[in-house]
Protein backbone atom coordinates (compact mmCIF):
# COMPACT_ATOMS: atom_id res chain seq x y z
CA UNK A 1 0.00 0.00 0.00
CA UNK A 2 3.07 2.46 0.75
CA UNK A 3 4.09 1.88 -2.85
CA UNK A 4 0.48 3.05 -4.17
CA UNK A 5 0.70 5.69 -2.34
CA UNK A 6 4.01 7.54 -2.62
CA UNK A 7 4.88 6.08 -6.15
CA UNK A 8 1.16 5.50 -7.43
CA UNK A 9 2.29 1.88 -8.16
CA UNK A 10 -0.92 -0.13 -8.86
CA UNK A 11 -0.96 -4.10 -7.54
CA UNK A 12 -2.96 -6.94 -8.15
CA UNK A 13 -2.08 -9.62 -5.36
CA UNK A 14 -3.88 -12.86 -3.93
CA UNK A 15 -3.26 -13.02 -0.32
CA UNK A 16 -5.00 -15.55 2.53
CA UNK A 17 -6.91 -13.99 4.67
CA UNK A 18 -6.58 -15.42 8.66
CA UNK A 19 -9.17 -17.95 7.90
CA UNK A 20 -7.12 -18.67 5.46
CA UNK A 21 -10.04 -17.78 2.66
CA UNK A 22 -7.85 -16.26 0.01
CA UNK A 23 -9.18 -13.24 -1.37
CA UNK A 24 -8.12 -11.30 -4.33
CA UNK A 25 -6.66 -7.44 -3.73
CA UNK A 26 -6.18 -4.77 -6.22
CA UNK A 27 -4.84 -1.45 -5.38
CA UNK A 28 -5.03 2.24 -7.59
CA UNK A 29 -4.67 5.69 -7.15
CA UNK A 30 -7.07 8.16 -8.45
CA UNK A 31 -6.09 12.35 -9.17
CA UNK A 32 -7.29 12.29 -4.94
CA UNK A 33 -7.75 8.93 -3.56
CA UNK A 34 -5.59 5.70 -2.67
CA UNK A 35 -8.49 2.77 -3.44
CA UNK A 36 -7.84 -1.00 -2.03
CA UNK A 37 -10.30 -3.69 -3.45
CA UNK A 38 -10.91 -6.94 -1.43
CA UNK A 39 -12.31 -9.46 -3.51
CA UNK A 40 -14.23 -12.64 -2.60
CA UNK A 41 -13.84 -14.97 -4.51
CA UNK A 42 -15.98 -17.89 -6.59
CA UNK A 43 -15.14 -21.74 -5.51
CA UNK A 44 -13.54 -22.04 -8.92
CA UNK A 45 -10.99 -18.53 -8.09
CA UNK A 46 -10.65 -19.99 -4.45
CA UNK A 47 -9.31 -22.70 -5.77
CA UNK A 48 -7.13 -21.62 -8.23
CA UNK A 49 -5.84 -18.61 -6.02
CA UNK A 50 -4.99 -21.23 -3.72
CA UNK A 51 -3.15 -23.54 -6.23
CA UNK A 52 -1.12 -19.51 -7.03
CA UNK A 53 -0.16 -19.49 -3.41
CA UNK A 54 0.73 -22.89 -3.44
CA UNK A 55 3.00 -22.37 -6.31
CA UNK A 56 4.19 -19.10 -4.85
CA UNK A 57 5.72 -20.83 -1.82
CA UNK A 58 6.88 -23.88 -3.92
CA UNK A 59 8.87 -21.34 -5.66
CA UNK A 60 10.14 -19.66 -2.50
CA UNK A 61 10.99 -22.90 -1.39
CA UNK A 62 13.08 -23.61 -4.44
CA UNK A 63 14.74 -20.81 -4.23
CA UNK A 64 15.81 -21.21 -0.91
CA UNK A 65 17.17 -24.58 -1.75
CA UNK A 66 19.17 -23.50 -4.35
CA UNK A 67 20.76 -21.13 -2.32
CA UNK A 68 21.68 -23.19 -0.24
CA UNK A 69 23.12 -25.61 -2.49
CA UNK A 70 25.07 -23.17 -4.23
CA UNK A 71 27.25 -21.86 -0.83
CA UNK A 72 28.17 -25.51 -0.63
CA UNK A 73 32.01 -26.45 -0.88
CA UNK A 74 30.78 -30.13 -2.77
CA UNK A 75 29.63 -30.16 -6.18
CA UNK A 76 26.12 -30.41 -6.49
CA UNK A 77 23.99 -30.09 -9.80
CA UNK A 78 20.19 -31.16 -11.44
CA UNK A 79 19.50 -32.79 -13.98
CA UNK A 80 16.55 -32.69 -16.33
CA UNK A 81 14.79 -35.85 -17.38
CA UNK A 82 16.55 -35.92 -20.27
CA UNK A 83 19.66 -36.22 -18.41
CA UNK A 84 21.19 -33.01 -19.14
CA UNK A 85 22.25 -30.34 -16.61
CA UNK A 86 19.50 -28.26 -15.90
CA UNK A 87 21.75 -26.23 -12.73
CA UNK A 88 25.11 -26.65 -10.84
CA UNK A 89 26.50 -25.01 -8.33
CA UNK A 90 29.86 -22.60 -7.60
CA UNK A 91 31.90 -25.57 -6.58
CA UNK A 92 30.51 -28.22 -9.89
CA UNK A 93 31.46 -25.43 -12.28
CA UNK A 94 35.20 -24.54 -10.64
CA UNK A 95 35.80 -28.59 -10.54
CA UNK A 96 35.12 -28.54 -14.73
CA UNK A 97 36.60 -25.33 -15.18
CA UNK A 98 33.45 -23.79 -16.45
Amino acid sequence: VAGLREKAKPFDLVLESQAGAPLEVHGRKGAAHVVVRFVSLSETQRSEARLKIENQRLAADYDTMLGLLNALSMPAWLRMANGRLKWVNRAYAKAVEA
